[in-house]
């Protein structure tokens, strides 16, 4: 399996992949043979307190000083890490990762959208809104330009850049 980070027919780079698990195992018993790599949010890190903070409407540098507001972003990041770390159990389960045709790494930090590349010319990207989910994210199709570099390569180098810093699994 190639792991010089360019993005192949079968990269994606998500939260918890939460949302796309089941099109996910049929894509890998469809395509048995294929190479996939996936980079899910490292659990149990700041990255994901920020992801559910801005899903659940605060910004950036907003602190949260309201006791029962804290609980509330305690309880959705407790969440969120079990749902990345049940997802990554069943990723681990699948004959496309015991073939090796399965790689996950761990990304650590915030990035507010999803990416899946369907193939080396188009990418599907889902930009998150301050206070919506992921799955409820507006999607982009975007494709590769060979003449000139475009929004498609921005976000192509940020996938590379993710990959190569992430931790494998």
């Amino acid at each position: 399996m190639s792991d010089n980070g360019n993005l192949s027919p079968s990269t994606l780079i998500g939260i918890s992949c939460d949302s796309i698990m089941e099109n996910l195992r049929q894509m890998f018993h469809e395509h048995p043979n294929a190479d996939y790599r996936i980079l899910m949010l490292l659990p149990d890190s700041d990255a994901v307190v920020r992801q559910v903070a801005f899903e659940m409407g605060y910004g950036f540098e907003q602190k949260i000083t309201d006791v029962r507001q804290i609980h509330t972003v305690a309880d959705a990041v407790t969440a969120t890490n079990l749902r990345i770390k049940s997802a990554v159990a069943l990723l681990k389960n699948t004959q496309a990762f015991r073939d090796q045709h399965l790689q996950i790494k761990y990304y650590n930090e915030f990035t507010p959208w999803w990416i899946y590349c369907v193939d080396m010319n188009k990418i599907y990207v889902g930009i998150l809104e301050k206070g919506t989910r992921g799955s409820e994210s507006a999607a982009i199709l975007m494709k590769k330009n060979e003449k000139a570099l475009t929004t498609f390569d921005a976000f192509e180098h940020h996938w590379q850049r993710l990959w190569e810093e992430a931790t494998p699994i």
